[in-house]
């Protein structure tokens, strides 16, 4: 079985062409696969992508403040605990679609290969 691991949300314009991408895998590959989202605690895929019947794992991700607030300051905190979390997924392939939950999810799997 491969497990495929779909980065992305934070707003409709993510999340359906993630979904729609999980969609074709499960129609293409059925039991063959195992899907996992991953996205950002808090934001709209977390209710959204199991919803759908599909497991997503959260990761304690923030954007960062035009000035410094203590939000900034706890970012390299959050930062260290997401990629701790990541590093544990095992996967064969990766999907990514939004630009900060997918850049800390690609680096990862990056240093994998």
């Amino acid at each position: 079985m491969k497990r495929i691991i779909l980065s992305g949300g934070g707003t409709g314009g993510h999340i359906s062409p993630a979904v729609a991408v999980a969609e074709a895998l499960k129609r293409r590959f059925g039991e063959q696969v195992e899907l996992l989202f991953v996205g950002a605690e808090g934001r709209m895929e977390m209710e959204k992508i199991p919803a759908l019947g599909y497991r997503i794992e959260g990761l304690p991700v923030a954007g960062l403040q035009r000035r410094l607030t203590a939000r900034n300051l706890s970012l390299p905190f959050k930062v260290a605990a997401s990629l701790r979390k990541l590093s544990v997924l095992q996967t064969g392939l990766l999907f990514a679609v939004r630009f900060f939950i997918s850049l800390l999810t690609l680096s990862i799997f990056d240093s994998m290969l």
